[in-house]
């Protein structure tokens, strides 16, 4: 009499899976690209860390732009103000003055830097609400007015 050999159920869940390349599978392709993003992601943020004060006061700098005031000074000789009582009393004078920028002010990376800071103020949109009930809608109609109301979205 011969031993028969018998796959042991291992429960509810268990499916019986067939033989092929485990190694290359779809299943362990995908675990390591996740892995692989996993570990570029924490190299970047570890190369940002190092570097954060810098970014941030170069986002900063951006923002405001690198402004220069140009005043005659006492022999009338054009020259650089960086002192903002000095600016002021410039203006107040009435004396001629130029403000010259090596970079424009950002107001739109300003704008990041105060939602990043502040959160995102809450925006609208325009919506048409119709009172037709979805369930006596066909499939058809349906689909046509998801896609209004995803270009709606997307303008």
């Amino acid at each position: 009499m011969g031993v028969v050999m018998r796959t042991p159920k291992l429960g509810p869940g268990y499916r019986h899976r067939p033989k092929g390349d485990i190694v290359n599978g779809p299943k362990i392709r995908q675990t390591m690209r996740v892995r692989e993003k996993t570990e570029l992601l924490a190299a970047w943020k570890q190369a940002v860390s190092k570097r954060f004060d810098r970014l941030v006061e170069a986002q900063l700098t951006a923002a405001e732009g690198v402004t220069h005031m140009q005043a005659r000074d006492a022999q009338g000789k054009w020259q650089t103000v960086v002192d903002s009582d000095v600016m002021s009393e410039k203006l107040d004078a009435g004396e001629q003055v130029y403000r010259l920028s090596a970079i424009a002010p950002s107001a739109p990376i300003l704008k990041d830097i105060m939602d990043r800071l502040f959160g995102q103020a809450r925006q609208s949109l325009d919506l048409d609400v119709t009172s037709t009930p979805t369930a006596s809608l066909s499939d058809a109609e349906l689909k046509a007015s998801m896609a209004a109301l995803l270009k709606k979205l997307h303008d």
